[in-house]
């Protein structure tokens, strides 16, 4: 599943590119959940819709926001570090940090 702020267009696209878009059984918008990212709302939308707790879940993003909003909505969540740079501090670290999608399947393997 994915959650984005942004169209599900662009998601769906970016993924199909990708060769990943199978892998995928929602594209949810967070305008949908009524609350943006990083909102704990709309990370309760995403996970009611996929019927699972928020222990049970895990966000990927390249994004520190988003990361540091899920893990405050009670998720893991894997940062992707594709810059090579430092998390910010001030955000809830996140569970894994990889630079890149394989790093993370790697990592949970």
């Amino acid at each position: 599943m994915t959650l984005t702020n942004g169209a599900t267009s662009v998601a769906q696209r970016l993924l199909d590119d990708a060769g990943l878009i199978d892998a995928f059984q929602l594209l949810l918008p967070a305008e949908q959940a009524g609350f943006w990212k990083p909102d704990p709302r709309a990370y309760a939308y995403a996970l009611s819709r996929c019927g699972v707790q928020a222990a049970e879940a895990m966000l990927v993003s390249v994004h520190p926001w988003d990361t540091d909003g899920a893990r405050r909505a009670g998720l893991s969540a894997a940062w992707i570090n594709r810059a090579g740079i430092g998390y910010p501090s001030y955000f809830r670290a996140p569970s894994v940090e990889v630079e890149s999608l394989i790093g993370l399947v790697d990592r949970l393997s």
